[in-house]
């Protein structure tokens, strides 16, 4: 399971990787977004257009590389009115998003006895390195339930590029 902030993220941080398993799930948490890069007329002109877009585009990556691609519906925090570099609002946001995140990584593993430490699944987090809020609080939310997770992943934290080059 790769675990996306948004759109995109595990596209540049272990797209090469993912590529070359071809299996397992991209599970994006916030991928309402405002952000998309101005490249001239008809640009999306809304939260909503711009969603649409950047899903369709992770849907086409997560194809190419033999993931499922699932998506839990958060607004990412610029769409929300919320500075993305503040980091101090990641528990009140880990707080909002564990909930379903949690049910989302256990629902494939319900009714499954725990797994042998060499063969659990890769849960691959974001290491949020960056300092970019949605990101913090998805490592967050996993470091807060790793005891609850680990029986049934081994997991692992990945450089969450581009925000990691600063």
């Amino acid at each position: 399971v790769y675990l996306a902030p948004h759109s995109d993220d595990v596209c540049f941080s272990l797209g090469a990787f993912a590529h070359a398993r071809q299996a397992g799930t991209l599970l994006t948490v916030f991928p309402r977004s405002g952000y998309y890069v101005l490249a001239g007329p008809g640009a999306p002109a809304s939260i909503e257009a711009v969603s649409r877009m950047r899903v369709a585009e992770d849907t086409r990556f997560a194809r190419a590389c033999g993931l499922r691609a699932a998506y839990l519906g958060f607004t990412a925090a610029g769409a929300r009115g919320e500075p993305p570099f503040d980091t101090r609002r990641a528990p009140e946001v880990a707080e909002r998003i564990q909930r379903p995140l949690l049910a989302a990584l256990r629902g494939p593993t319900i009714g499954r006895a725990p797994c042998a430490p060499g063969a659990r699944p890769l849960l691959a987090c974001p290491a949020g390195i960056g300092g970019h809020v949605d990101h913090a609080a998805v490592r967050l939310s996993i470091i807060r339930h790793l005891r609850l997770l680990e029986p049934w992943y081994r997991i692992g934290f990945y450089e969450d590029l581009h925000y990691a080059s600063d």
